[in-house]
């Protein structure tokens, strides 16, 4: 499933550089709805395939989003089919289309070390192409679509998500190649700094020193490298403080209150409020000008009410709660190092930053999925031996 991801992801990516350079057409659009519902059937059936070969139960997490997908679903199809709707609300039918497809890919997409070459080749190639972009007067696509030229190409916000998951993937492949882990630890934070989306790179920052932290043999050493760190960053910034006040993500750490995306997601957040208190039950279903929603997980409250957020925010919390009950082997788990990532990502950005159809929650409960069908057939495989010995040494 690896060839999946990586069109996905890192095809994603590469593709609207390329278009940004006038390198190909804009053939596929915005791409990633293109892509995810020509592989929904592929990945469905993969699914499907998995579950008759593998009969174990259907996990709670599993059952919770299937009923929040329908949920969802049902509210959109009615919304949409009884109210004239802003134009905010024709992109829902998409997004569960690509919830889907996006859990199903994060199912069936191991954390293999075996193809970590591959996998850092591909950060690689997409740092390089960031650089490139912030060389040749930022990222184009983002600079065309403020101005309305283009609607094929994505924001650096697309770039960053594309990269950042790229990028787990990678981190987690790497969890006994300590050098080559700096290295890629190194690459990210430069490319996602060059690249401006203040999210991710706030989600890597945390969630990367977090796991290192946690893995690591000797707590007090990890805390002196991560205080080594900050030093090396404050020097770097009082040398180049006047180069750096072009770069987005450096006011996370000058005056960030006072940005002006900042204020207006304030004035958005106000708004949604306003709209849940008039509305506590059912909300208003796109009741807002496209993108001008609340940047966290109170917009799930306003699009889908009291019920659907609810749902929301059980799912949102089952992969944490697993993670708690797996904390002893974080270490020497890959797997687990992954879901860490995107649980803890996942989190910070839906209190912080993306709504409630961020894309990396899929991904996530597609991970946690996995992670527990595997102990289960493990489980099964296990008992099966130990239950089927006796009678072979009797034979």
């Amino acid at each position: 499933m690896l060839h999946i991801f990586i069109i996905t992801f890192p095809g994603y990516f590469i593709y609207h550089y390329l278009v940004s350079m006038d390198w190909m057409p804009a053939f596929l659009a915005g791409y990633s709805t293109a892509i995810c519902l020509l592989s929904l059937p592929w990945l469905i059936a993969v699914h499907l395939r998995f579950k008759i070969n593998n009969p174990v139960p259907t996990d709670p997490v599993e059952k919770v989003l299937f009923v929040f997908i329908a949920y969802y679903a049902l509210t959109t199809t009615w919304q949409l089919s009884t109210r004239n709707m802003l134009n905010s609300s024709e992109a829902h039918p998409t997004v569960i289309a690509q919830f889907l497809a996006l859990y199903f890919l994060g199912h069936h997409t191991p954390c293999e070390p075996r193809k970590r070459l591959v996998l850092i080749t591909l950060v690689a190639i997409m740092s390089a192409m960031i650089l490139h972009n912030s060389m040749t007067g930022g990222l184009i696509g983002a600079a065309l679509e403020s101005v309305g030229v283009s609607e094929s190409l994505i924001t650096y916000q697309g770039y960053a998500f594309a990269y950042f998951v790229t990028l787990t993937w990678t981190v987690a492949s790497l969890h006994r190649r300590g050098t080559l882990r700096v290295f890629v630890y190194l690459l990210a934070f430069v490319a996602l700094f060059l690249n401006g989306a203040r999210s991710e790179f706030a989600a890597a920052l945390i969630s990367f020193l977090m796991l290192e932290f946690l893995v690591a043999k000797s707590k007090a050493r990890a805390l002196q490298w991560a205080l080594f760190a900050i030093l090396l960053f404050a020097a770097v910034y009082l040398v180049f403080e006047d180069e750096l006040q072009d770069y987005r993500v450096i006011t996370i750490f000058t005056d960030y209150s006072e940005d002006l995306s900042v204020l207006d997601r304030k004035k958005m957040r106000e708004d949604g409020i306003n709209t849940i208190l008039a509305h506590p039950l059912t909300g208003r279903f796109g009741s807002y000008l496209g993108g001008e929603y609340i940047h966290s997980y109170l917009s799930a409250w306003v699009d889908l009410g009291a019920v659907g957020f609810a749902l929301f925010l059980v799912l949102s919390a089952l992969p944490g709660i697993y993670l708690w009950t797996q904390r002893h082997h974080l270490t020497a788990d890959h797997e687990l190092q992954l879901l860490f990532m995107l649980t803890s990502s996942t989190l910070l950005l839906s209190l912080t930053a993306k709504p409630f159809t961020q894309y990396l929650l899929p991904l996530t409960l597609g991970v946690c999925v996995r992670h527990v069908h595997a102990k289960q057939l493990w489980r099964d495989i296990a008992s099966h031996s130990s239950t089927t010995r006796p009678q072979e040494m009797s034979t």
